[in-house]
């Protein structure tokens, strides 16, 4: 095994200041070499398309245990369980995520997108983060989830306790810390009561399909398994399908070429949402852990590092795509992207993300003509360098023929 080791003692993208420079920070890091050991952070940055396929797909290597983070009744699951756990774990949870599960809720779910931009639309502009980024998949997921509208509120601050600790440049605060460990215990004690309520009286939602027996002849899923689930639904579900819309408009609005292209033809709209997907991921990446001192693309990795696997990097690879930084929205390979991961560990959320993001971009386009952002817009980013996308974004609009009330 070779010595080498490609070493980084500066990293910028550790400042707050400098949180809207990731795309800058990683193309730095890949200019130096696919696998890097980022000193400051003692922690290993995996950066090219190759080496990225590599480490995902080397599990007995590369563990993700590191992201569990799981407390008292949670148990390690999916994201955070390695074969051959998460892979039962996926056979089970994933048959509430199949294109074939969620196709009959495609006319549910563009009534819940109607429903919210039917809230803002005589207003002539809007926050859309919080008015509709973030308030769709929560209504959304709650509705799949078939509980009570009324605690659809209690979603966010849930989602937002999970997502909070990771990477954020300095850590929690005691105060912080102690309002996510209340929310994270709030979140726990009410999907328990559902999850038995679910076991005794199955219905025709997601937990239910996910307490099923299996026809593979899994063991049924635990409740802690279940919760730790649930908690990364929350966590995938919300946030990062909240940011994938809103850096849609971003670009979009950034590149007035390709939104008259797809308000023109929308058509368009998939491949415009995985071109956004490609050059900005809502998250940059995920964690590992070596298993055994091991070797990547000529970088040596001892037994018990970290790892941070930069999946936002791959879609600005050169190697991979002409033009990387360009954003075309008729991209042919723009579904080559690891913006959900790559190998055993892509996210099975994936489907219902996407669906979400075009069924409210079929809605939007329809509802909403010559959309441009308000001059007050400050365009701050997400206070985490794991999670990217703006914390909001002001638009203006003008409804589309008849589509106010």
């Amino acid at each position: 095994m070779s010595d080498a080791s490609a070493i980084v003692r500066d990293f910028f993208l550790l400042e707050p200041e400098a949180l809207d420079q990731s795309v800058e920070a990683f193309r730095a890091l890949h200019a130096i070499a696919p696998v890097a050991l980022v000193e400051p952070l003692n922690l290993y940055v995996v950066t090219g398309y190759d080496a990225l396929k590599e480490v995902t797909t080397r599990t007995d290597d590369f563990s993700s245990r590191a992201v569990s983070g799981e407390e008292g009744a949670l148990k390690p699951a999916l994201l955070s369980a390695d074969p051959p756990v998460h892979s039962r774990h996926k056979r089970l949870a994933g048959r509430a995520f199949s294109p074939t599960a969620l196709r009959p809720r495609e006319n549910d779910i563009r009534s819940i997108a109607d429903r919210l931009i039917y809230e803002f639309i005589e207003d002539g502009r809007v926050e859309f983060v919080s008015q509709f980024a973030l308030k769709f998949p929560v209504v959304t997921i709650a509705a799949l989830l078939g509980v009570p509208i009324a605690d659809e509120e209690k979603f966010v601050d849930w989602a937002f306790a999970h997502i909070a600790p990771l990477g954020k440049p300095g850590g929690l605060g005691p105060d912080a810390h102690a309002r996510n460990h209340s929310l994270m215990t709030s979140f726990a004690k009410y999907f328990d009561r559902v999850i038995r309520d679910r076991r005794a009286e199955p219905r025709d939602d997601f937990i239910s399909t996910m307490v099923a027996k299996s026809d593979e002849g899994d063991v049924p899923l635990e409740d802690g398994e279940m919760l730790s689930i649930l908690r990364q639904l929350l966590t995938g579900g919300i946030e990062t399908t909240a940011k994938l819309l809103t850096s849609s408009w971003e670009m979009l609005l950034r590149h007035p070429d390709q939104y008259a292209l797809v308000k023109d033809d929308r058509s368009l709209i998939p491949n415009m949402l995985e071109e956004s997907l490609r050059l900005k991921a809502p998250v940059h990446g995920m964690f590992r852990i070596a298993n055994h001192d091991a070797e990547v693309m000529g970088c040596r990795v001892p037994k018990g590092a970290m790892m941070f696997l930069a999946y936002s990097s791959a879609g600005r690879d050169p190697s991979r795509f002409e033009n990387p930084d360009v954003f075309d929205i008729r991209r042919k390979n723009a579904s080559r992207h690891m913006a959900f991961g790559y190998g055993p560990h892509k996210c099975i959320g994936l489907h219902l993300g996407v669906m979400q993001a075009r069924i409210a971009f079929e809605q939007l386009l329809a509802r909403l003509d010559d959309v441009q952002f308000a001059p007050e817009n400050k365009f701050e980013p997400f206070p985490s360098f794991v999670i990217q996308g703006l914390n909001e974004l002001l638009l203006t609009f003008k409804p589309t023929h008849g589509a106010s009330r």
